[in-house]
């Protein structure tokens, strides 16, 4: 029989003594893990990621750490190689790296416009490397940098259309509102991940200072106060901006254990799905019917489209907050729909870009196609937006009918939304209706189609129903699977 013996560690933590000599009551080791103390006495362990391993840092061969301290959130350690009679002193992170003048040349000066979205292929992230394509351009921990705008644009400025900036007001966040752009920064690591590091950056004013926050400021209101970027008037550009930039504008420092490579992406913000169902019904014995104000002949069909938008951009709905507003939604947010003056300024109006609907319907019996365009008009009774705190978008519902003199055909339909600067063809929904199974009561699932983006999955599937009352139900349906820090949640 195999024995076992149940070691304890009550004496701590020791790395020092051979193996030969190390008592059974302590711990020789513990990677992501410390021990909880009261009075000397160790007790328990926990998961703790301060003392992870590092594979950026390390002691030259030979050299033997004699001496560690920290101060300001540097680790300084002292060495020395018994074989050479040498000793170093070295950190963790660098507190500084002289970052040389053929890195600082690599780095684009991009232009963002619409051609950089493929909105026909379903594309609306455009991300580039900050330090040029050729990809040897590493941001290691401790390495300070700035991202800064050097034109006549100023914050006030990118308030207008960009998302998160300035989008504060009396302590809260102004509006969960997106504008028509989202821009955050990224390092693309030696693992092949892209990390969003946005949140770690430094909050910079108008005056590019530094905003300073307090402990009980909360995450999501820091993210949007002020904005990460500054915006320096190009004729301030000097040869020796570099040497003394710190000396004059904030800084940040890279404090990640993987190194990597630093990425822009912005995202244009736009309808992010289009639910739909449809309903018909068809007029067999009257010699006309009167359905929701729409007049149906004998011998004809009507086809009602029921369509949900579901989006976080601007619409062109600025009214005052409703009276159902959730507490929840009062104590974070000034506004629940946003304020329009912050949508429009020097540059430009902002504040609309949903466009509608356009609806392509052909029939079996004639081959013929009919378009026809639902545009996006929010009815003050029926269509008014309501934001989902969980998915954080908004959802607006509209209604269109189509009347044809038919009764066994087979209707054929492509239904895209649109934005003002173009088609958003991904999120195209295809059907078809069988008039002739008009009050057959089958029931199929008959649509299944996924749509991958930088961080989600838009999972989309088709129901088919005829029941025997006479009208015909097809919706089709989206969830969004997101993947956050390793693991998937639906909305």
């Amino acid at each position: 029989m195999k024995q076992e013996a149940t070691n304890t560690f009550g004496d701590g933590m020791i790395m020092d003594l051979n193996p030969l000599t190390t008592p059974n009551n302590v711990l020789t080791s513990a990677l992501n893990a410390t021990m909880i103390t009261y009075n000397g006495n160790e007790f328990v362990l926990q998961n703790d990621m301060g003392n992870g391993r590092v594979e950026t840092a390390y002691l030259p061969s030979g050299y033997v750490p004699v001496g560690i301290k920290e101060y300001g959130g540097i680790i300084y350690v002292a060495s020395y190689n018994p074989l050479t009679n040498k000793g170093q002193i070295g950190s963790f992170p660098s507190p500084e790296r002289n970052i040389s003048s053929s890195e600082i040349n690599k780095a684009k000066d991009p232009i963002i416009d619409s051609s950089k979205f493929k909105l026909n292929q379903g594309q609306y992230i455009y991300k580039f490397k900050l330090f040029g394509d050729t990809g040897n351009t590493i941001i290691r921990s401790g390495d300070k940098f700035s991202i800064i705008i050097t034109s006549d644009i100023t914050l006030e400025t990118l308030k207008t259309f960009v998302s998160n900036c300035l989008n504060t007001t009396e302590g809260k966040i102004t509006s969960p509102k997106n504008k028509l752009l989202s821009i955050t920064v990224a390092v693309f690591d030696s693992n092949n991940n892209l990390r969003d590091i946005t949140s770690q950056l430094k909050r910079i004013d108008q005056n590019n200072k530094v905003i300073e926050f307090d402990a009980t400021t909360l995450p999501e209101v820091k993210y949007n106060t002020g904005y990460y970027m500054q915006c320096i008037p190009e004729s301030t550009i000097t040869d020796d901006l570099v040497d003394n930039f710190r000396e004059r504008y904030a800084a940040n420092t890279y404090n990640n254990k993987i190194s990597g490579e630093l990425y822009i992406i912005t995202k244009l913000n736009t309808i992010s799905a289009l639910d739909v169902s449809v309903s018909g019904l068809k007029n067999l014995d009257k010699d006309s019917e009167e359905v929701d104000g729409i007049t149906v002949p004998k011998d004809s069909s009507l086809v009602i489209f029921d369509t949900t938008y579901k989006y976080n951009c601007p619409d062109g709905y600025y009214k005052d907050n409703p009276a159902d507003m959730s507490d929840s939604m009062r104590s974070k947010y000034l506004s629940y729909y946003g304020i329009e003056s912050d949508f429009k300024g020097s540059k430009g109006d902002f504040s609309s870009f949903i466009k509608g609907i356009e609806f392509d319907l052909n029939t079996t019996s004639t081959r013929s196609s009919n378009k026809f365009y639902l545009p996006f008009i929010i009815n003050e009774e029926s269509s008014i937006p309501v934001y989902n705190e969980s998915s954080s978008l908004y959802i607006s519902e509209q209604s269109a009918g189509y009347v044809v003199n038919d009764t066994s055909s087979i209707i054929n339909f492509t239904i895209t939304p649109y934005m003002t600067f173009g088609a958003l063809a991904g999120l195209a929904v295809n059907g078809s209706i069988n008039l002739d199974l008009l009050g057959s009561g089958i029931i199929e699932i008959n649509t299944w189609k996924y749509f991958c983006e930088q961080d989600n999955v838009t999972i989309t599937w088709g129901l088919e129903a005829y029941p025997r009352t006479g009208c015909v139900r097809r919706g089709f349906f989206r969830a969004v699977r997101r993947a956050t820090g390793g693991r998937t949640t639906r909305r």
